[in-house]
């Protein structure tokens, strides 16, 4: 589990293509035992507090996207160890050019099979904070071919006022 605390050093040019995108997909970092680890943990952990029963098709766009928990992490110790470990915050602190970061929330979204698509969204205009200095880590537990749908990005969106 040495990769949640040994730090990852970005280039300049990953870096820089941030500042630009507001997004980057950087690959390994974690290592495929640490992501199966977890898968674990926090699979069964969100079996465990999971309480959605609401039948699929019964269920609005919003509900039938995902099943969402939040902040797993004051739930388990280990869950925890990962939400908060240093490789994670030490990428975001290159990334937004900061000095340290904090944690708003974390989330556990699991796609159920038959589920609807997830709209298209921005997640900072959730969240009720006076900077733009934040930035989302989607950590997939698995593998996640084009084929399951993708994850996509409106790169320099952040610039559109």
């Amino acid at each position: 589990m040495n990769t949640l605390i040994e730090p990852m050093i970005l280039s300049p040019e990953q870096v820089s293509f941030y500042q630009k995108n507001r997004f980057i997909k950087i690959k390994n970092v974690f290592s495929a035992e640490v992501i199966d680890y977890y898968n674990g943990v926090i699979s069964q952990k969100v079996d465990e507090l999971n309480n959605q029963d609401t039948p699929l098709e019964k269920r609005d766009t919003y509900g039938k996207a995902f099943l969402q928990l939040m902040n797993l992490w004051r739930t388990d110790e280990e869950i925890k160890s990962f939400v908060f470990n240093r490789r994670l915050a030490s990428l975001a602190t290159q990334l937004m050019e900061v000095d340290g970061v904090r944690l708003y929330h974390d989330q556990a979204l699991y796609k159920e099979a038959g589920g609807g698509i997830t709209p298209w969204h921005a997640d900072q205009y959730y969240w009720p904070l006076a900077s733009d200095k934040t930035i989302t880590a989607w950590i997939p537990l698995q593998a996640t071919p084009l084929e399951m749908g993708p994850l996509e990005f409106s790169g320099g969106s952040h610039q559109i006022v």
